[in-house]
C-alpha cells in the first residue's frame, strides 16, 4: 500500500487529504491525477455556479447583482470541492480513513486551558491541563 498527500496552503490556513492507493505512483503520476481532478473540478464548479445563477433569475426579480460572484475560482476552491474528492476515488485513490486521530486548536496556549476559551472544546481544554501538569506547571 502507498500514501499519497494532496492540498493548498495558504498565509493563514491549509487542507490537505491523504489518500492511499494499492499502486506506487511517481511524482509525474501523481500531478497528473491532481492536475485531472482539478480540471474536472474546475468545470464542475464553473457549471454549478451557472445553474445556480439560472435559477435565481428564473424565481426573483431582485437585482442581478446578487447573483453568485463570478470571481476566478481558486486552488482552495478546487481542494475543497467534493468534485475533486470524488474525481480522485476515480483514479483510484482511496481517501485514509483513520483509526484515531488528536487535533488541538492550534492559536492557543498549549498549557493554557483559557486561552482562546470560547474555541476550545472539552479535549482542547483537558491537553493543555495534562501538558501542563506533565511540564510541572501551574494552572491559573
Amino acid at each position: 500500500m502507498f500514501f499519497y498527500k494532496i492540498g493548498y496552503g495558504t498565509c493563514e490556513e491549509s487542507s490537505f487529504f491523504e489518500f492511499s492507493s494499492p499502486n506506487k505512483l511517481s511524482r509525474e503520476e501523481l500531478v497528473n491525477l491532481f492536475l485531472e481532478a482539478a480540471k474536472k473540478t474546475y468545470l464542475e464548479l464553473l457549471f454549478e455556479r451557472d445553474r445556480v445563477n439560472k435559477e435565481y433569475v428564473q424565481h426573483n426579480t431582485k437585482d442581478a447583482g446578487e447573483l453568485t460572484e463570478e470571481r476566478p475560482l481558486s486552488w482552495q476552491d478546487i481542494i475543497d470541492s467534493r468534485f475533486f474528492i470524488e474525481a480522485l476515488k476515480e483514479s483510484k485513490l482511496e481517501p485514509i480513513k483513520y483509526s484515531e486521530k488528536v487535533s488541538v486548536f492550534g492559536w492557543a496556549n498549549c498549557i493554557d486551558p483559557d486561552d482562546w476559551a470560547k474555541y476550545l472544546d472539552k479535549e482542547d481544554k483537558q491537553m493543555a491541563i495534562r501538558l501542563a501538569k506533565m511540564l510541572g506547571k501551574k494552572i491559573s
